[in-house]
């Protein structure tokens, strides 16, 4: 039989012992579990940002899994903590929209408000106002680890936090707008236009590719299969691992090169025979 499974995620980073804290509860509570550090340089206080790379991250692990997930800005306020579960895996975080992302691709599965005071072990009496992490989140984890359910936690969140997501405009004649959503830290922008938007016959010149540079004023870009098919120079456009639209250039950071940020406009624009 399998150990449990844990995953952490958080805009921690190590050098503080916030990290160490949480999985120190962990080990105490699940000694027998794997804990898995997925990621503590999510930007500082950026749920959209991890929301992102929870999207990407979670649906690779396994069913059964359990997935702590801290980046709380509202903590020690009225946010409501929360377990949900989503394809067999459980994720404990705080609900601030952190699961957009994952709900928006795949929908929902049950979701709890985990109930204070939490008689869960491992929770002290009185929470530290500042760090839910360690005294909250760790020990519902390890509950959850060892096979407790979650719906002895709480009742049922009916109404979780979601953050918008700037779904693409479709118009007339073939034209989809777009925006930059993310810039990772190659300085490839990310879109939020999905391959669903192409063709298959795409790569072969059927869609034009636009970023507006100015009101009017667009720069047109060619769509490629992967990194290495990019000149030196030249931004260029490709469906990325996430199945979205992305704009790179060859060996650097296409965001310095030609300043783009999040909420950039890239038009699509189809082809017609």
């Amino acid at each position: 039989m399998c150990p449990p499974l844990i995953t952490l995620t958080t805009d921690f980073g190590s050098a503080d012992g916030y990290v160490a804290q949480m999985k120190g509860v962990l080990r105490g509570l699940v000694p027998e579990a794997v804990i898995d550090d997925l990621a503590h340089d999510i930007p500082a206080h950026n749920v959209w940002a991890g929301a992102l790379f929870l999207e990407g991250a979670i649906p690779r692990y396994p069913a059964g899994s359990v997935h702590v997930v801290v980046v709380d800005p509202g903590v020690g306020t009225q946010r409501r903590p929360m377990v949900a579960s989503w394809r067999d895996r459980l994720v404990v975080c705080p609900d601030n929209g952190l699961l957009t992302l994952l709900w928006r691709r795949e929908g929902a599965g049950p979701i709890y408000e985990i109930g204070l005071p939490c008689a869960v072990p491992g929770v002290p009496k009185v929470l530290s106002a500042t760090f839910h992490g360690r005294d909250l989140f760790a020990p519902v984890a390890a509950f959850l680890a060892r096979g407790g359910r979650p719906e002895h936690l709480g009742s049922p969140l009916a109404d979780p936090v979601r953050l918008p997501f700037p779904e693409p405009l479709v118009l007339e004649d073939g034209i989809v707008v777009g925006q930059v959503i993310h810039v990772d830290r190659f300085g490839n922008a990310v879109t939020n236009m999905d391959r669903q938007l192409f063709p298959p016959e795409a790569a072969a010149g059927a869609v034009r590719i636009g970023l507006e540079r100015a009101p009017e004023k667009e720069m047109e870009i060619r769509l490629v299969r992967t990194y290495g098919d990019i000149q030196p120079g030249e931004l260029a456009a490709l469906i990325n691992s996430g199945d979205r639209l992305e704009l790179a250039t060859h060996a650097d950071s296409a965001a310095r090169l030609w300043n783009i940020q999040a909420g950039a406009r890239v038009i699509l624009r189809a082809v017609l025979a």
